[in-house]
């Protein structure tokens, strides 16, 4: 039976802070696909809704989303080493020293995931699995546990969207909720996370109580 304990990390809004960039991308192509601009405010209403409700305020038809995520993914590559992280480096090297594994699972690329780390100095990652952009985060999660026969309760992903959570609970495990990502404390809130953080370092001592450590 495996007994490790594994922290599984989303990506983007969770490790790397590219809320920014995507926002500068938008509003370079917003006129392309014929839409308004992402203002402060818009930005703000972004944060305290899910995804569906972004892609309506931001007025995007559902053919659109294809093209533009693709264009946004493009220039994104364009600036990969201009990409700066959170503050959380720290956190993840003192749940390693605890013999807990750490991986991401992202929407991103690997290849994205591993030149960002590695600009960064964190390219230790027990692994790194890509998923659909649009889903399947909970399918991905349920073939990795049945892959590494790891045990539900030995399992917690960190994310900073409702997706996230939605995802974890589909799946069956714990998920930790983070505010400084694309959604706000309040709606994260709503959908009822085990535990929120508000500062990387308060995830050290939460994690380890989930595990018994």
């Amino acid at each position: 039976m495996n007994n490790n304990k594994y922290v599984y990390f989303d990506f983007d809004g969770t490790i790397a802070d590219t809320m920014l960039i995507v926002a500068e991308i938008f509003n370079e192509i917003h006129q392309k696909y014929h839409l308004p601009p992402l203002t402060e405010a818009i930005g703000h209403q972004l944060r305290e809704n899910h995804l569906l409700a972004m892609i309506r305020l931001l007025k995007i038809k559902f053919y659109q989303l294809p093209f533009i995520l693709t264009d946004i993914k493009t220039r994104l590559n364009q600036r990969i080493k201009t990409i700066p992280v959170f503050e959380i480096k720290d956190l993840i090297k003192k749940l390693q020293n605890q013999g807990i594994k750490i991986g991401i699972l992202s929407s991103n690329t690997v290849k994205n995931i591993d030149q960002i780390s590695k600009n960064h100095q964190m390219n230790d990652f027990y692994e790194i699995i890509s998923v659909p952009r649009l889903g399947g985060k909970a399918t991905a999660i349920k073939k990795l546990l049945k892959k590494r026969n790891i045990q539900h309760n030995n399992f917690i992903y960190v994310g900073d969207e409702v997706r996230d959570i939605i995802a974890a609970k589909k799946a069956n495990v714990k998920i930790i909720s983070v505010t400084w990502g694309y959604n706000s404390k309040n709606i994260l809130s709503h959908y009822q996370p085990d535990a929120i953080i508000e500062n990387p370092d308060d995830g050290f001592e939460i994690i380890c109580q989930f595990f018994n450590l």
